[in-house]
């Protein structure tokens, strides 16, 4: 089972597209980067973390459409800055302008949008997939 599954999904801002059919899924242990303008990318992030609904299309997380995930607490968004509040451990775990952990348990899975305070440790090497969204 995937840890985090998206299928056909459509995020609006008003009526103009931020995400058109996308098609997304992330196993335990891989982090994902949302590429966009800031406000743009949270209210992506807030779709993904099961806080609003898409125009069209699903999430799901550990098979659970991400409102049961979230309230299950299979799923979090911080949103930061925080300074040095402590990371969640939970299973799939949403940051929006929160510096990047250095440390990630092997098992959570990271979806991080921008602005990256930490952008130095956000590399190729350590991205396994990458979401591009528009600019309205």
């Amino acid at each position: 089972m995937k840890a985090l599954e998206i299928n056909d999904l459509t995020v609006r801002s008003e009526a103009y597209p931020i995400v058109e059919g996308l098609n997304l899924s992330a196993d335990e242990g891989e982090t994902v980067v949302i590429n966009g303008p800031s406000p743009l990318s949270r209210q992506l992030l807030r779709v993904i973390g099961g806080l609003t609904a898409p125009a069209r299309g699903s999430v799901l997380i550990y098979g659970q459409p991400a409102r049961y995930a979230l309230i299950r607490g299979l799923v979090q968004l911080i949103e930061g800055p925080h300074g040095t509040e402590p990371v969640s451990i939970c299973p799939v775990l949403l940051l929006w302008n929160f510096p990047v952990p250095t440390v990630i348990p092997p098992q959570q899975v990271l979806v991080i949008a921008p602005p990256f305070i930490k952008s130095d440790l956000i590399t190729i090497g350590n991205v396994n997939k990458w979401i591009n969204v528009k600019a309205v």
